[in-house]
């Protein structure tokens, strides 16, 4: 794999949270846009709960924002649970949790060598699943 494209894998992974973030975000403003505030009706809107949830959901379909935020969020679920178990652990360790390598290395046992060969075994296999979805 080119390092090029490594990285910015490894970047998608680090930034795995923050994409989290965004989706909540977009999906509260979207809220916003259909007279929902908090689970409450803002005051002097006619429009039944159900009503707001359709709308709601009519307006996530059509957000492209909100659906790329969707899919790039879905691609590095695929890409994680594609994973063995035990670079599962390292993903989860290193990139969702953004430990420090050596803590990394402490919880799994592994020498710093295997560490950086599990690594690159991560990234690779996560690769076909996120440099679609963010146009890599």
């Amino acid at each position: 794999m080119r390092r090029d494209l490594f990285r910015a894998v490894e970047g998608v992974l680090f930034n795995y949270h923050a994409l989290i973030k965004q989706l909540n975000l977009r999906e509260e403003f979207i809220k916003s846009k259909c007279n929902y505030f908090d689970g409450f009706i803002k005051p002097g809107s006619s429009s039944t709960s159900t009503s707001i949830e359709e709308n709601v959901l009519l307006l996530k379909e059509k957000d492209p924002e909100y659906q790329l935020l969707q899919t790039k969020v879905k691609a590095i679920k695929y890409a994680y649970e594609s994973l063995p178990k035990h670079l599962q652990r390292l993903v989860s360790l290193y990139y969702f949790d953004q430990l420090d390598r050596d803590v990394v290395i402490e919880e799994l046992a592994i020498s710093e060598r295997e560490f950086y060969r599990q690594r690159r075994k991560a990234v690779e296999r996560c690769a076909p699943f996120i440099l679609g979805p963010f146009g890599m």
